[in-house]
């Protein structure tokens, strides 16, 4: 946490010395308590969890950098808008950048309530630097195309072609339609050769009819070379009034469900709690069913505090983040 930290501070100073420049960021510290059945009570650092950031651009957000440090990794994301170093006036925008260790990824029309893997979207592999671009056209549709370098985390024997590409589109043909389509040709980690496909789209019912709450509905399925079948995600949720719920499921490859709960008290406390089922064609709750909650507390407009915590085959996970922005 101090590595981290100093991190932060370093770049907002030295961001501070250029004029014009406007910094922004957080830092992020958490402890993680587990409680197996059986075993032996324990406090962690979750390294994803135990993080610092910095955004740094001009003022007229002409260019821009972002630094993310873990606890396990350092990463960048640095960009320029072409349209505005042109200083070209039109609906169309066009943006192009360069990170490291980031997980750069395909665009995608859905709107993410439950936790299941994420199939709805494929990405780069965290190990490695890549170069993007993006395209869009009002609101209308948007493209993005980026290519990484692997950095030789892995030998060579293990990994000859050291490159991959992803590409992808997001088209919006009416306000509350969504339709989204992307291809990666290689995830350089643990699957090697390992190329995928992913489609999704995104109805809001409530949008299109004009009413003051939201009614929608998902699908998108996603197929990996490695996968016998590929995925079939579908969802349902809804909004009104600081009330929401939401039910999501994985079909073919995997048979997974997620059923949940938000209510929002007021602008400082929002809340969380779900039912979640690793295989509902077998439901075993000493095996794969999880039961969980979380709530994140705004102090202030710098201060915020998360806590969640869950049951999963009489295992105990709980996990408390303090969140301090600047």
């Amino acid at each position: 946490m101090r590595k981290i930290l100093t991190i932060a501070l370093v770049a907002l100073m030295a961001a501070s010395l250029f004029a014009g420049v406007k910094t922004s960021g957080y830092v992020q510290g958490s402890a993680r308590l587990l409680v197996p059945d059986g075993g032996d009570v324990s406090f962690i650092a979750d390294d994803d969890s135990n993080q610092g950031k910095v955004s740094i651009t001009d003022e007229n957000k002409v260019w821009g950098t972002t630094i993310t440090a873990q606890s396990n990794r350092f990463m960048t994301n640095t960009w320029l808008d072409v349209m505005k170093v042109a200083q070209s006036e039109n609906d169309i925008a066009v943006k192009v950048g360069f990170i490291t260790r980031d997980r750069y990824a395909t665009l995608s029309a859905w709107n993410a309530n439950a936790d299941l893997g994420n199939r709805w979207r494929v990405r780069f592999d965290d190990r490695g630097e890549a170069v993007y671009g993006e395209v869009g056209y009002q609101k209308m549709v948007k493209v993005n195309a980026g290519f990484q370098m692997y950095n030789g985390v892995m030998t060579e024997a293990a990994r000859e072609d050291k490159m991959s590409f992803l590409v992808s589109a997001l088209v919006t043909p009416v306000d509350g339609v969504k339709v989204s389509g992307g291809f990666l040709s290689k995830y350089m980690g643990a699957n090697n050769d390992d190329t995928a496909f992913v489609v999704a789209s995104d109805i809001d019912v409530a949008k299109l009819a004009k009413l003051d709450c939201t009614i929608a509905a998902g699908v998108a399925y996603s197929k990996w070379d490695s996968a016998d079948d590929g995925d079939v995600v579908a969802q349902v949720y809804g909004e009104y009034e600081g009330i929401g719920a939401y039910a999501e499921m994985t079909m073919l490859d995997h048979s997974e469900l997620e059923v949940g709960a938000t209510y929002a008290f007021n602008d400082k406390l929002d809340t969380h709690a779900y039912v979640q089922f690793g295989d509902y064609e077998d439901i075993d709750f000493d095996a794969n069913v999880a039961i969980g909650g979380d709530f994140t507390y705004k102090l202030n407009k710098q201060i915020s505090f998360y806590a969640e915590g869950s049951w999963e085959a009489k295992n105990i996970d709980a996990e408390v983040r303090v969140k301090v922005a600047f």
